[in-house]
């Protein structure tokens, strides 16, 4: 794959600001549930508990055909939380947001 269709890929959804304005609108307290197809001939709609929030370099955002988007976290990805110092040095670089169903 490369660099410029992952980038398109992740350019359809959408970004943290349009995230925090969606959510506003909606109960502090509702829980949070992850939306997708289960890919059976109903197309159930499953609804996937998050667990909480990370967030990976985009460069750890890799190809794999397991995947519908066909990408994935790399394996050796190191996900980053708000307490870590790699978070810190790199807030300024491209970043992608996880919602953790596991």
């Amino acid at each position: 794959m490369r660099y410029e269709n992952k980038k398109e890929i992740l350019n359809r959804g959408i970004t943290v600001a349009e995230l925090i304005e969606a959510l506003q609108s909606q109960s502090p307290t509702a829980r949070v549930v992850f939306a997708a197809d289960y890919g059976d001939i109903s197309h159930t709609v499953q609804a996937l508990v998050v667990k909480d929030v990370d967030a990976v370099d985009f460069n750890d955002i890799t190809e794999t055909g397991y995947s519908q988007s066909g990408l994935c976290i790399s394996d050796n990805s190191g996900e980053l939380d708000s307490d870590d110092e790699i978070y810190a040095a790199k807030q300024d670089e491209e970043q992608v947001v996880v919602l953790n169903l596991h």
